[in-house]
């Protein structure tokens, strides 16, 4: 038998931070089958419920942030397609 109980901080962080839903994944898969499980205290719940807003606007913020970098390599990575192509080329070039 094994529970997992995770403190009020750490679950807002875990809820704060895409990069985490993995670990939260994980951790459910875990915690799933019986006889294990999650405790979470009232205390947790109530935490957690007073700063559901800040956490959606953090998941977004992040979500923002991952697009705008995604935005910034667009052009990087088509200069590497382009020098990857010239690549090939002169590869076969050098092959025939």
């Amino acid at each position: 038998m094994g529970y997992i109980l995770i403190d009020t901080c750490v679950w807002l962080n875990l809820a704060s931070t895409p990069a985490l839903r993995p670990l939260v994944d994980e951790i459910g898969r875990h915690a799933k089958p019986p006889p294990h499980g999650i405790v979470v205290p009232s205390s947790v719940k109530a935490e957690f419920t007073r700063n559901r807003a800040q956490v959606v606007v953090q998941w977004g913020n992040s979500l923002k942030g991952t697009v705008a970098t995604l935005k910034n390599l667009r052009p990087v990575v088509s200069k590497l397609e382009k020098e990857l192509a010239d690549i090939i080329d002169a590869s076969r070039k050098a092959i025939a």
